[in-house]
């Protein structure tokens, strides 16, 4: 539509609308999915155990932080309209508030590494 804002991408110089092209929502599948690579960015951090392991958690314990303000930011309504597959807000706020535990149980989960990382240095 004329007059809406654009994004574009200068390394393949292509354009795309806000409106139509690029909805300005956050959906509930895109929170799911920043939600997973975190965790799996956890997980293979733990497996992987480098050197600098302690920087490299308290990145994706920051980034986690981030996801929970999105959440904190984002309203059942707009989550509901900015769904891919047509909710309810009640089903929006639900799906929401499982996000926030599952954030929630990403943090315990890095700071029981963290607990296993002074445990090992104490010893």
């Amino acid at each position: 539509p004329e007059g809406a804002p654009m994004w574009g991408c200068r390394l393949c110089d292509w354009d795309v609308c806000e409106g139509r092209c690029h909805p300005e929502g956050t959906t509930l599948a895109d929170l799911r999915s920043e939600l997973k690579i975190l965790a799996e960015r956890v997980q293979a951090l733990v497996d992987e155990n480098p050197s600098d392991l302690r920087t490299k958690l308290a990145l994706v314990e920051t980034d986690v932080h981030k996801l929970e303000k999105k959440l904190d930011n984002a309203t059942a309504s707009d989550l509901a309209k900015w769904a891919v597959e047509p909710m309810s807000e009640d089903e929006a706020r639900a799906r929401k508030k499982a996000l926030i535990t599952d954030t929630e149980d990403l943090l315990s989960r890095i700071e029981g590494v963290f607990q296993g990382l002074r445990d090992a240095t104490a010893t």
